[in-house]
């Protein structure tokens, strides 16, 4: 086993029980809770497997190949949330269901829109999550990245439409709306209840590809006829047909042989090559 000069260990983890799809090998694993932790990592990088930061795993495929990476999950201090009365501080370790009570308790409105997605804000940020027309990224006003060793803070960022800030974000600052509790609950429950609504609670990695342009890719999909279809124990979900369900003991092979043929279905009824959203490793 490799040793660290502090407390931190790599550990072995199944990646089925850290993603929500529910797929994946036993992986090298190491949590980090400080920056001193990080910079310890950092300085025995060439000693090391190629690192992979996961957040909460709601965006994640994995196959067999994800055995040669590190996975890094932050926590401790990366997992904090703080407010001065001006600027929300959230570390990238935190889970969006977390941010959204901490968001209700001091009454700060713009980010209810979030709920009900399953991820931590650093992979929200990576990816650009977002939802009813909205994205993360067009909330945030500064964010902390680790780069070549140091902790830098970006205030200008390119992103665009699920495409965020790939980088290795350790925290973002949100300017948002000060407002009763009782309106940010309410707006909370209603975009929950919107979400359960539309979108299957099952296990998945949420949405398969990003919609391309004015067309929704769950609407595609469903007009080539795929909502139920199955390979082994992984189906395209019959309540929105952009996504895959594990219904217990899918495989990498199961779920990636449904993508493969979602994509090659439109394209060949609609000219159309769909782009995935989910992270495949």
């Amino acid at each position: 086993m490799f040793h660290f000069a502090n407390a931190m260990r790599i550990e072995k983890k199944n990646l089925s029980e850290k993603t929500s799809v529910g797929i994946g090998p036993v992986v090298d694993w190491i949590e980090i809770k400080s920056m001193e932790d990080l910079l310890e990592l950092y300085k025995k990088k060439k000693r090391l497997p190629k690192q992979f930061w996961i957040g909460n795993g709601s965006n994640l495929l994995a196959s067999e190949r994800a055995k040669n990476l590190l996975f890094v999950n932050l926590s401790g201090e990366f997992a904090k949330i703080e407010y001065d009365g001006e600027y929300l501080d959230a570390g990238a370790g935190v889970k969006i269901s977390s941010l959204l009570g901490f968001c209700t308790c001091n009454g700060l409105s713009g980010l209810e829109w979030m709920a009900g997605i399953p991820a931590t804000l650093g992979g929200a940020i990576f990816m650009n999550a977002g939802a009813g027309g909205k994205s993360v990224l067009d909330y945030v006003k500064s964010i902390n990245c680790f780069s070549d060793g140091k902790k830098v803070c970006l205030k200008e960022f390119d992103f665009a439409y699920r495409k965020g800030v790939e980088k290795k974000i350790l925290s973002a600052k949100f300017k948002l709306e000060k407002k009763d509790k009782r309106t940010v609950i309410n707006n909370i429950r209603a975009n929950k209840m919107l979400r359960i609504a539309r979108q299957p609670s099952d296990k998945s990695f949420g949405s398969v590809f990003k919609n391309p342009g004015k067309f929704y890719a769950g609407k595609l999909i469903e007009e080539c006829g795929l909502k139920g279809k199955t390979i082994g124990d992984a189906v395209i979900s019959e309540k929105h047909a952009n996504f895959i369900i594990n219904r217990g003991n899918a495989t990498f092979e199961d779920v990636y042989s449904l993508i493969s043929m979602m994509k090659e279905a439109v394209y060949k009824k609609f000219g159309i090559m769909l782009e995935k959203e989910v992270k495949i490793v």
